[in-house]
């Protein structure tokens, strides 16, 4: 059950990995826009966004923001978040505003954590922490929380495009999924012995509490005694096992 578990929160968690996206933070995105159209801002345009970002707790967890005074092309859409990559392959969201300058919110490739302050989880995936992962995209490593699985990572043998599968890898119980040609994600845990001989030894000690009184209700049926004479001898010779 808890390996059935964890590979669909994989499988899920892969998905939203491999799909650079993100809908959570260009909602959030779509919020400051609204807000800024409406508001007559100061001299200070990069102190009040900067200010807007760090309240926005799901963008400050999740994004680095930048703000930049350039020459805009005038084909460009104002007011519209756009999605680019940086050399690295890192999603940068950025947004033009008639005014002259450039808000760029991109993606911190460092999933940890802070403990100083509210954190929301990229995409919402809580459980990210708990797992490793890596997303591959053009045989770059683009996204990952690990470098156990830097070894031999492009020579992984991949389920078709759209599939995700079970594989064993550098002593890590993994699922790889194929997004596309180009993207795949592997993400997953040790494989523990310890956790394994637990699991075995709960399942055959719950199967031998069960076990015992069915055996011990066929011993005293086929003794041929009376029905309530044998259930009194079930229950006390139960009871004192228990005892």
């Amino acid at each position: 059950m808890h390996e059935e578990a964890n590979e669909g929160i994989h499988m899920k968690y892969a998905q939203l990995l491999a799909e650079r996206r993100d809908t959570i933070a260009e909602n959030q995105l779509a919020g400051l826009i609204d807000f800024g159209k409406e508001t007559i801002l100061d001299e200070d345009d990069q102190n009040f966004w900067e200010k807007k970002w760090l309240e926005n707790t799901y963008l400050s967890s999740n994004y680095n923001f930048h703000f930049t005074n350039e020459q805009i092309d005038t084909t460009v859409n104002y007011y519209h978040p756009f999605l680019t990559f940086d050399e690295t392959l890192t999603p940068i969201y950025k947004i033009y505003f008639p005014k002259g300058y450039t808000l760029s919110f991109q993606l911190i490739k460092d999933f940890r954590r802070s403990v100083y302050k509210a954190n929301d989880p990229y995409k919402n995936m809580k459980r990210l922490g708990d797992y490793l992962f890596v997303v591959v995209d053009q045989a770059q490593v683009v996204l990952a929380n690990s470098h156990d699985f830097d070894l031999n990572i492009l020579n992984i043998p991949l389920p078709q495009i759209g599939q995700g599968e079970k594989v064993a890898f550098n002593g890590f119980d993994v699922l790889a999924y194929n997004h596309s040609d180009d993207v795949f994600v592997l993400i997953g845990e040790p494989l523990s012995e310890v956790l394994v001989w637990i699991s075995n030894f709960s399942f055959f000690f719950s199967l031998f509490l069960l076990v015992v009184p069915v055996v011990d209700l066929f011993r005293l049926v086929i003794s041929n005694r009376k029905i309530y004479e044998l259930w009194q001898n079930y229950l006390f010779t139960y009871a004192y096992k228990l005892a």
